[in-house]
């Protein structure tokens, strides 16, 4: 389709998409995501497919897990003190958590004993295939502002990167929020060096 601006470096791209899961479940999906093309906003993987595109283009890319939310890590197993958590967790719970370096995390409830909890560090969609429907629904040249800001954003996403605060995955800020993945009950919780702390009253932000 013919367009005045093409996908490019330093280009403004608003974009429309869904993205599905390795099962062909839609878990996210967005209208107008405003990103600066080349500023390592989206995966490399989606990037490329995007390149070259105009306003109204649409198109569709599977991204295997090394180009997305990498591969599980059998390793990223946290066992917290079980009165860290209110009475009624259970297995598949999803718990928000953010660390010392403020990067949040989305843990995963695996198994709950008289005493512990075992969580899941990895993404939620780490070790999935991932399709991305998506619309180019803007394409323009990136203002001063917008590149400032969108390099602003990839020096702390390096920074987090080489602090291990990434959980896993691309330098590149994810292009599913974390909160539209969690599912079952939410709370916001804190990392501490004993372990898993809450952040909010019990109840404050479960989901039903």
């Amino acid at each position: 389709m013919s367009s005045e601006y093409q996908v490019g470096p330093d280009t403004f791209v608003a974009l429309d998409f869904t993205v599905f899961d390795g099962e062909g479940e839609a878990v996210s999906e967005a209208e107008r995501l405003g990103f600066v093309f080349g500023r390592g906003q989206l995966f490399p993987a989606l990037e490329q497919a995007l390149d070259g595109l105009g306003t109204g283009d649409r198109g569709v890319v599977t991204l295997a897990p090394r180009d997305a939310y990498g591969e599980r890590d059998p390793q990223a197993i946290l066992e917290v003190d079980r009165a860290e958590f209110p009475p009624e967790v259970a297995p598949g719970d999803r718990f928000e958590a953010e660390n010392d370096a403020g990067a949040v995390l989305v843990l995963k409830v695996l198994d709950v004993g008289p005493d512990t909890v075992h969580l899941d560090l990895n993404h939620p969609l780490a070790g999935q295939e991932v399709r991305v429907e998506f619309a180019v629904s803007e394409v323009r040249p990136a203002t001063s502002e917008e590149l400032a800001a969108a390099d602003a954003a990839l020096e702390a996403a390096q920074d987090q990167s080489a602090a291990g605060t990434t959980n896993g995955t691309p330098v590149a800020a994810p292009v599913i929020p974390l909160d539209r993945l969690l599912r079952g009950r939410t709370r916001g919780y804190e990392r501490s060096p004993a372990g898993v702390t809450p952040a909010t009253q019990p109840g404050d932000s479960d989901e039903h």
